[in-house]
């Protein structure tokens, strides 16, 4: 079994033309479109941080080349419905990723906010603490007062 997987790897890296290693930031689009140009008929090596990336990229000149194929009326084949596809399904998934991170924004900025609140709630219920504290201790002297004095009176 591992003696296969090794078999498949070194026919995959023999047949590999070549590799896109870019940075987040890059300009994938631009760097997908040179690569399918260049290794029109070959397998493209990727580094697994940057699939998700490049895959947007990818799928974007892979549906051009589709739309240009309607537009001059030419036949789709079945790999190019299946692009189309899976270019439809990656950029709901990519809308529903981005509405997943703004309820992450969101649910963070509202925790921060509710412990804010609750800090502030905290701090006045103290406050209220401390008053109540010395109001029952000055009452409580008083009391005392007032049973000193009804002693002496008794006496």
């Amino acid at each position: 079994m591992e003696e296969a997987g090794l078999l498949g790897y070194v026919y995959l890296v023999k047949n590999l033309r070549g590799v896109y290693t870019g940075l987040e930031d890059d300009d994938h689009e631009r760097y997908a479109a040179w690569l399918a140009r260049r290794f029109r008929y070959r397998d493209l090596g990727l580094a697994p941080g940057l699939a998700e990336a490049a895959l947007g990229a990818v799928l974007g000149q892979v549906t051009k080349k589709i739309l240009e194929k309607i537009e001059k009326g030419e036949r789709l084949s079945t790999e190019d419905i299946l692009l189309l596809y899976l270019d439809m399904q990656y950029r709901e998934l990519r809308e529903v990723r981005n509405e997943v991170k703004e309820l992450r924004r969101e649910l963070w900025e509202t925790r921060r906010e509710l412990a804010a609140a609750i800090a502030e709630t905290n701090r006045r219920i103290d406050s209220i603490h401390l008053e109540l504290s010395k109001k029952m201790d000055e009452t409580n002297k008083r009391i005392d007062r007032l049973y000193e004095v009804l002693l002496k009176k008794e006496r």
